[in-house]
């Protein structure tokens, strides 16, 4: 409560709005760049995350795991199921990691991900 009565929320809210959307396109780039084409993914306008679609016949936790290897971190798809689907998705957020660590790790999880295709 203090920060709302000190500080200039609507300012706040528009450095990370500003934040979150330059973050976001740097993410579509680096996926649209290093992505195999088997590979799809949403390309949301707002949120603070990427919904990834791999092949049916992946498991996005046998990625994670060499991901986690090469300090790349995301939540597999099936997390956020309750019937088991989704094994071959996975969620990617975008707000937490500056512009070349987003780039990066793109970069290493498509390499990973051509590697088990």
């Amino acid at each position: 409560m203090s920060y709302l009565k000190n500080q200039n929320i609507n300012k706040h809210i528009s450095r990370i709005k500003h934040s979150y959307q330059t973050r976001l396109k740097i993410m579509v780039d680096s996926l649209e760049e290093y992505m195999p084409v088997e590979v799809s993914y949403t390309k949301p306008d707002g949120g603070m995350f990427i919904w990834v679609t791999l092949p049916e016949y992946l498991d996005a936790f046998d990625i994670l795991d060499k991901a986690k290897k090469n300090g790349v971190i995301f939540v597999p798809g099936s997390e956020f199921y309750i019937d088991g689907k989704g094994k071959n998705t996975m969620r990617l957020n975008f707000t937490n990691s500056t512009e070349s660590e987003i780039r990066k790790g793109i970069n290493c999880l498509s390499n990973i991900i051509k590697e088990v295709l």
